[in-house]
């Protein structure tokens, strides 16, 4: 493993696996979608102060949270349709009559 190898995997490490990937000897930003040049600490520090760098975590973080108030809200609808179905098997009605 080349030096360069070792110190982006290092990167990926330090700044968080779901912020940083690596490719060989390449860091790749996944918020941002772009490649970091990595050659120098100092410029992975630099790219996570860059302002399109902290909209991208924002803009990120908001989608993560629409998405977590969408999921509690489905699973109350397939209650419903099961809780539907198991009443009408119970009381024995046919499902043929349902659309009538």
């Amino acid at each position: 493993m080349s030096k360069v190898q070792s110190s982006v995997r290092k990167y990926v490490a330090e700044f968080e696996e779901n912020i940083f990937a690596c490719d060989g000897g390449i860091l790749f930003c996944k918020v941002c979608e772009i490649k970091v040049n990595s050659v120098k600490r100092f410029t992975v520090t630099q790219h996570l102060k860059r302002d399109k760098h902290i909209r991208a975590v924002h803009r990120k973080n908001e989608n993560k949270s629409k998405f977590q108030q969408l999921l509690p809200n489905i699973p109350d609808k397939f209650m419903f349709a099961k809780d539907l179905c198991n009443t009408l098997l119970l009381a024995k009605y046919p499902f043929g009559k349902i659309g009538k």
